[in-house]
């Protein structure tokens, strides 16, 4: 199904499709509460980051690995640069401003073989990664790109794209 942008009666727009039905709604509600609407299919684990750093602290073999922090990477740090995504988790977030939540990624670096992970909470990176999750055929080989420019909140806005592996 293609999609193109239709004129709403506010000053947003909606996404529909070929025939006209719209598909995502954004005048009144925005793409955020779309979001946070899709997303209550998707587990989102409030604790679970909690548990993440203690169980990975727990699993460490030396005095070495203990004491150093396992570094958490934002998407914006990780732009053009590929990488295979393993697994998905959609964590609350403690933030008064955005959606209320945000996505952690498991990822592996293959020029390194180095496994990080990485943090967004961009709505497009958000939109992509539910519809992964559902397609659950992990792992993606992938890289983040940033738009020519800025939003109109001046924010670059970021996607996933696929690589060739």
């Amino acid at each position: 199904m293609a999609t193109k942008k239709a004129q709403d009666t506010g000053a947003e727009l909606d996404i529909v499709d070929e025939d006209g039905h719209t598909v995502v709604p954004l005048g009144d509600t925005g793409l955020g509460a779309y979001l946070a609407n899709e997303i209550q299919d998707v587990d989102i684990d409030t604790t679970g980051a909690y548990r993440e750093i203690i169980g990975s602290i727990l699993a460490k073999t030396s005095v070495m690995d203990v004491l150093t922090p396992t570094e958490v990477l934002s998407a914006r740090q990780i732009v053009d640069r590929p990488f295979a995504l393993l697994a998905v988790r959609f964590n609350g977030s403690d933030f008064s401003d955005g959606a209320g939540y945000y996505a952690t990624m498991d990822v592996n670096f293959p020029d390194t073989g180095e496994n990080s992970v990485v943090n967004t909470g961009h709505q497009a990176l958000m939109a992509q990664l539910i519809k992964l999750v559902e397609f659950n055929e992990f792992p993606y080989p992938v890289k983040v790109v940033a738009a020519g420019k800025p939003n109109q909140f001046g924010t670059v806005p970021l996607r996933l794209v696929t690589v060739a592996v």
